[in-house]
Parts: C-alpha cells; structure tokens; sequence
C-alpha cells in the first residue's frame, strides 16, 4: 500500500502524496513480486498422437485424487469446430466447485484452469457442452493410473470401460503446498517450523521461504505402531549347565535382529558361562524397534561322574589371582583332558594325560590372562566336569 493505491504486480510505480506540511511529495516504487517455490508437474496423456482416439460431444470426466493441496492449472484441448465450451471441476458428489466457461476453436489449444483442489478422492474433470462441440478423447494406450508425483492421481474416467481418456492431454498442476509425507514409530515426532507432531494427521504449517515470501508446508504424517517380537529358547526354561548351548530364536516377520552381545540373525546360539541376560532389538519393515530380553542361567552340572571321583576332586584356590590347583583320584585306568575356555567360549588352556590311575594333581596358571569368570572342564573316559573359575 502507497498512499491509497494497493499492488500486487511487479513494476515501477509513482505516486504522489501529501505532506504533513501541506507540500506534495512524490513517492517512486519499484516493485517486484516474488512468489514461493511449489512444485509444478505436467501429466495425464500428453497428446492425441500419444493415444489415438476421436471426437466426443457428450459428458464424460476424468476422475482425479488429490494427495496435496494443488491448482489444475491448465490443460491441452483438441476441439473439432468453433464454439463455447464450460469447463468443470466437480466433487465426488457431483457438486461443481469451480467452473470455466471459454471459447475454442478448431485444432490444439491450451486452455487456463486454476481449479482449486484440497486432499480428497474422486474429483471429476470434465466439460458442461450444451453446443455438442467435439472434443477429442483417446481409446487406444490408455493406462490408468497417472500419477502427478505425489500431488496426484489420475484414477480413470466416469466411462464404464477403462481404456477411454476424455478431453484433457499435458495436464499443468502445480503444488499449493510443500508435500511432506512422513510415516514415523509411535513414540517418535517430527518438528515443522515450530511446530510438533506425535499423531496420525494432516497438517499444514507456514514457513518463511529463503526469498521472505510464505511457504507452506503440507505435511501427511502416519504413526506406525511397532510390532512386538517375542523370544524363545532351548533349553525351554532358560536353564543350562555349564559348557552346554543354548539357542535363542526371535519371532518372524522382522527385516534385522540386533542382539545386545553383537551377534545378528533372527536365531542365535551361545555357550554362556555364567547368568547372563540377551536383548534383542528388532526392526519391522516400517522401521520401528521393538526390544524383547531373556535371562539363561547356567548351573554347574556334573555329567557321568562317579561319586568317588566327585568326593575326591579339589579345585582351589577360586576365586583366585589365576593360580589354580587341581587334585582327582582316579581309580580305573583313564584319559584325562583338562580345558580352560574364556567368556566368548576361547580355548585359553589345555592339557593331557593319558591312561592315567592314581591321584591326579595339576596345577594351571592363568595369571596372564585377563580378569572375570572362565569355563574349567575335566574329562575322564565316562566322565564331564564343568565348573567356573573367577580370576580377580
């Protein structure tokens, strides 16, 4: 606004006002009208030599979904005579919105539009032709859908067979909006401008543009809900000896497992030595992250082993700085294999006896090794001990 006189077009303007003085004082402006970025996409059929047809006087329309606020801009039209033609925009009611009505003349021509559309379904294109002027339409290489980027849809037409396209070819739509779809987890946001956003909606936000003119963002935002994995394990009670495997499986139907001790797969197997919980994170194919955990616990079970053998067998000093002293009666002829393995099942120490009788003693050191719990195991030719040594 200048004195009285409002613009809204570039250019030079000069206007003359009056001071406070009583003086005139003429004011020059040079205007220059910038306009926020929006996408502009052309579609549909882009002419009649594209899709064969002929002409049509009668009521057809396409049928459009419009996925973010744009304006049906303009349109090539291909008239068979001279006359005037009503152009329209109509709901999925049949209720015209907006309405154009334009001379043609024989031949192409592009026609201006501005048809308004917010987010819906099922608007219809097409013309009001009192004068039964024909226009062309295709029945040859007609394909539904076409698809404007993610502003819309061309879906079909109100004809009852798929493969005509009525009056429209090269389609101008232009965006009226920034589209911004967006899918996150629940749990999660987004930010627009200064805005937040947790729920399921459409939203729409104005910004500054980079030029100080308003741009405005269209944002279409589904919150996923994660699918919850679920764990199973064999053992089926979560409890092994010492020395043994145990296999945790996850529920199917996830794209990634990501386990806590860095293995990955959707089955795992390990030989703990020690209680230990395993995490699992999930991925869905929205990817959303569910988190299931399983505790295993590890006993130190005796297998084959006789009760004089069990009574006679000493192990100390553990816990211990990683000196270890072994002592076993045995009291038939037998191999002996004595083995040390660390927390990530690492053979750390072995050693041998062979066709042994008698009392058995043996001392291991470990004191080069690193602190924490291993796995001690000694067998005999019918027998298995398993026990844990802490190395402090």
């Amino acid at each position: 606004m200048v004195g009285n006189n409002m613009y809204t077009s570039s250019g030079t303007y000069i206007d003359i006002l009056t001071a406070t003085n009583g003086c005139d004082s003429t004011v020059t402006t040079n205007l220059n009208v910038l306009s926020a970025s929006y996408p502009v996409i052309f579609g549909g059929i882009p002419d009649s030599a594209s899709a064969p047809g002929g002409y049509f006087a009668f009521d057809r329309r396409l049928v459009f979904d419009c996925y973010s606020p744009s304006t049906i801009a303009s349109a090539l039209i291909y008239s068979e005579d001279f006359g005037i033609v009503t152009f329209e925009l109509s709901d999925d009611n049949g209720t015209i919105i907006e309405s154009s009505t334009q001379s043609v003349v024989p031949g192409p021509q592009r026609i201006t539009l501005d048809f308004n559309m917010e987010v819906g379904t099922d608007y219809e294109l097409g013309v009001d032709n009192p004068n039964q002027i024909g226009l062309f339409r295709s029945n040859t290489n007609v394909n539904y859908p076409y698809n404007f980027g993610s502003l819309a849809s061309l879906t079909g037409s109100t004809a009852n067979n798929t493969g005509f396209y009525y009056f429209f070819y090269d389609i101008e739509l232009v965006g009226q909006a920034t589209s911004n779809v967006l899918s996150i987890c629940k749990g999660d946001s987004i930010i627009v401008g200064l805005n937040t956003y947790y729920d399921t909606g459409i939203y729409l936000d104005t910004l500054d543009a980079s030029n100080f003119c308003d741009s405005v963002i269209y944002t279409d935002l589904t919150v996923n809900q994660p699918n919850q994995v679920s764990l199973t394990t064999d053992p089926v009670n979560g409890k092994l000896c010492l020395g043994d495997i145990v296999t945790i499986t996850a529920s199917a139907g996830f794209q990634a497992y990501l386990w806590d001790n860095g293995m990955n797969g959707q089955v795992i197997s390990d030989n703990p030595i020690i209680d230990q919980l395993y995490t699992v994170t999930a991925v869905d194919d929205n990817n959303c992250r569910s988190e299931k955990s399983v505790m295993i616990y590890v006993d130190s079970c005796t297998t084959g082993i006789t009760s004089d053998i069990y009574s006679s067998l000493s192990i100390y000093p553990n816990p211990s700085n990683g000196i270890v002293n072994i002592n076993l009666d045995i009291n038939n002829i037998s191999d002996i294999e004595i083995n040390v393995y660390n927390a990530l099942g690492e053979e750390v120490y072995i050693i041998k006896a062979d066709k042994f009788i008698g009392e058995y003693s043996n001392r291991i050191d470990l004191s080069s090794k690193s602190k924490g719990v291993y796995l001690l195991k000694i067998k005999t030719s019918n027998s298995l001990f398993n026990r844990k040594l802490v190395i402090e």
